[in-house]
């Protein structure tokens, strides 16, 4: 039972210390973990020569795989952060001088000396990189003099003129981690603008989105939102409740259809094929849930809300505007007194006639014009009150004919 437990939690374990030694993603990381994949690679394989080459004792063999191991140790805890003594320097060239002492000759180990210079050097501390420098030359130096190889002068020759690219290394590899560095701080600055430009957009964002849903919510005017493609309303305001008498979950139930004739739903469908979203448009008459038909005018934008392709829509009720100018209309071509036709009426009509009889040529145009005889003595006798009156039931009488 305790083995199923743990074993989950050792499974877990193991995959993050590998996470943890994958290639990085900033760039000084990764030089660094490729230098790292190249220390441990050199390593065994030298760990694996070491008997099989080298001739030196088997204690010396067992002191250089020893020390290899070590030395592949310590480097993965320096890359997964951990604090590195400055002894541990000097500590590292004299294990590398054990190996190289153990191994068939000392240009084995050159290159995994240079390969951990570069990795050293790229630290920020420039003289420390000068302490390391020196502490692996000194171990190459070491190794020349003690191996056993051939000890002829131009060997001799040969080995300072390989090592003395120490010091060029240390400062190249040096000026490269500065670069990267940079290279990095400028990329986490850039990142970290970018992160806080996106945090403001996203509150700019959040912040429109609260503004419009107040003026939304509060616009006194009826306003909705509905599905561009299903026409099902999305959202309705208080004013649209108020006015039109549906709940705000029965309009949620609604399309844009519901509250019109069958044949202003199909002439509204064929203007939506046609124009989209209407845009600002008026001769639309909506049915109220008490059964009354307001016309209104509708302003109309297309936008995403909630992540559809929607439509707002803004109502504005103009039932009393048209009541008034037709009243108004009213007024101004017929009698207040009779409700029959006036002279600006009459002026009118007669333009009309005119104009049609001058382009067709036909038969001319006819005015019939009526008099009520004695109506004078009408007013004389019992006042212009009941001249009134008269004159009303004959416009009364004229009307229903």
């Amino acid at each position: 039972m305790l083995t199923s437990v743990h074993r989950p939690g050792r499974a877990a374990a193991f995959r993050r210390r590998l996470a943890a030694l994958a290639p990085p993603d900033d760039l000084l990381r990764r030089v660094r973990w490729s230098l790292l994949a190249f220390s441990l690679a050199s390593a065994g394989l030298l760990a694996a020569l070491v008997p099989v080459a080298g001739s030196a004792r088997p204690l010396q063999q067992v002191v250089a795989q020893g020390s290899l191991v070590a030395l592949a140790w310590r480097w993965v805890s320096d890359y997964r952060g951990g604090r590195r003594h400055a002894v541990w320097e000097a500590v590292e060239a004299a294990l590398l001088l054990t190996v190289s002492v153990a191994a068939p000759s000392p240009l084995t180990v050159l290159l995994l000396l240079y390969t951990r210079l570069a990795t050293r050097a790229m630290d920020r501390d420039g003289g420390r990189v000068a302490w390391v420098m020196a502490y692996y030359l000194a171990a190459y130096v070491g190794s020349a003099v003690l191996s056993p190889a051939p000890s002829t002068s131009a060997i001799r020759l040969e080995y300072v003129f390989l090592g003395s690219a120490f010091p060029l290394v240390a400062v190249v590899m040096h000026l490269l981690g500065e670069m990267l560095r940079r290279v990095e701080l400028a990329g986490r600055r850039e990142r970290a603008l970018r992160d806080e430009l996106q945090r403001r957009m996203d509150e700019g964002v959040r912040e429109t989105e609260a503004n419009f849903r107040r003026l939304f919510e509060s616009n006194p005017q009826p306003m909705w939102v509905y599905d561009a493609e299903t026409h099902v309303f999305l959202a309705v305001n208080d004013a649209a409740v108020d006015h039109y008498g549906y709940r705000r979950d029965e309009f949620l139930r609604m399309t844009i259809f519901d509250i019109r004739t069958a044949a202003e739903a199909r002439r509204l469908r064929e203007a939506l094929r046609e124009h989209g979203d209407l845009g600002k448009s008026s001769g639309w008459k909506h049915r109220t849930k008490d059964g009354r038909f307001i016309d209104v005018e509708t302003n109309a934008h297309s936008l995403t809300f909630a992540d559809r392709s929607a439509i707002f829509v803004l109502v504005r009720d103009i039932t009393e505007e048209l009541k008034l100018a037709e009243e108004l209309r009213r007024q101004a071509f017929h009698d207040s007194l009779t409700g029959l036709p006036n002279r600006a009426l009459l002026d009118d009509r007669a333009s009309q006639a005119l104009r049609r009889w001058r382009r067709r040529r036909n038969k001319p145009p006819v005015m019939l014009v009526l008099d009520l005889d004695g109506f004078k003595a009408v007013n004389d006798s019992v006042g212009h009150a009941h001249g009134d009156e008269v004159i009303a039931a004959v416009g009364r009488l004229r009307a229903s004919r």
